[in-house]
């Protein structure tokens, strides 16, 4: 019985329900993940708030009050259909705002895979430890008395160590300045291990990592002007593909669009009908216009 109870269980084969897993799109899912990530609700295309947070409610009402004053109204049904044409306006330009955050994000994943960005980014990493290095070895040339064992130094020693592997990575710097910043941390090193060691040490140490601070200074500031002329170049030749972002973005203004045709045509359709009423109220002498309803009993 026992040898019954302990012999492997056996794996079911799948069924079609488990075959189907691989094909779900829900919420929770990496497709659904996508799909929902331009939700029309989520980007205000059909929020039901006027204001969504992060826009501001003067904006709002200065580009509502431009609408009213492009097209005048001159009875409430034309001002409820020019705020509505208004409001579709503020929502097309939250669709633009949107539109071009999806192909900045186009422009800057192409832009990771230039040797260019990754040379411009190696550099500001071993600007930004360097910057570390800087900071810690002067703060360590003021300390009275100075550490002079290596116990208390091997902390720092190890982190500039650290450092000199994260600048070596930099391709384009001097490599002589990489060697005597190594050399300082050696000497630091050495002294310490005989109990030697002097704020001289730190000092020199200090020095090297200055040079190198502000060659890695140099190349950053060349990268970002090196990097902002491709942005503009790759931005000018990115082709946003037609994927199913680009078409629900599509939709999107294809469908307010159509909205602000259609309430055009209702607030021409208005304006006839007040012209019309205007000049049958003429021809009548001033005097209104008695209308019988009809009523159905």
């Amino acid at each position: 019985m026992n040898g019954i109870l302990n012999q492997p269980k056996l794996s079911m084969p799948p069924t079609r329900g488990d075959e189907r897993t691989c094909c779900f799109t829900g919420p929770r899912t990496e497709l659904g993940r996508s799909r929902s990530s331009l939700n029309r609700v989520a980007h205000g295309i059909k929020s039901v708030a006027l204001v969504l947070p992060g826009e501001s409610v003067a904006d709002y009402r200065r580009h509502a009050d431009g609408w009213f004053a492009t097209l005048p109204c001159a009875s409430p049904a034309e001002a409820h259909v020019v705020f509505q044409l208004a409001d579709l306006a503020w929502r097309q330009r939250r669709l633009l705002r949107l539109e071009h955050a999806h192909h900045l994000s186009l422009v800057e994943d192409a832009m990771r895979k230039t040797p260019q960005h990754q040379d411009y980014s190696s550099a500001l990493g071993a600007l930004t430890a360097i910057n570390v290095l800087v900071q810690h070895a002067m703060a360590a040339v003021e300390l009275k008395p100075f550490p002079a064992h290596l116990g208390q130094l091997k902390p720092f020693i190890l982190g500039a160590k650290g450092t000199v592997s994260i600048v070596r990575e930099v391709e384009a710097l001097d490599g002589r300045l990489v060697k005597n910043l190594e050399e300082a941390i050696i000497g630091l090193e050495e002294a310490a291990e005989d109990g030697k060691a002097k704020s001289d040490n730190m000092v020199a140490l200090a020095a090297g990592a200055q040079d190198v601070q502000a060659a890695l200074a140099i190349m950053v500031k060349r990268g970002e002007q090196a990097i902002d002329q491709l942005r503009k170049k790759i931005s000018a030749e990115t082709v946003v593909p037609d994927g199913p972002e680009t078409k629900k973005l599509s939709r999107y203004r294809a469908e307010i669009e159509k909205s602000q045709a259609r309430l055009l045509a209702i607030l021409d359709q208005l304006r006839t009908q007040r012209k019309a009423a205007e000049a049958a109220l003429a021809e009548n002498g001033g005097k209104s216009i008695d209308v019988r309803l009809r009523v159905v009993r």
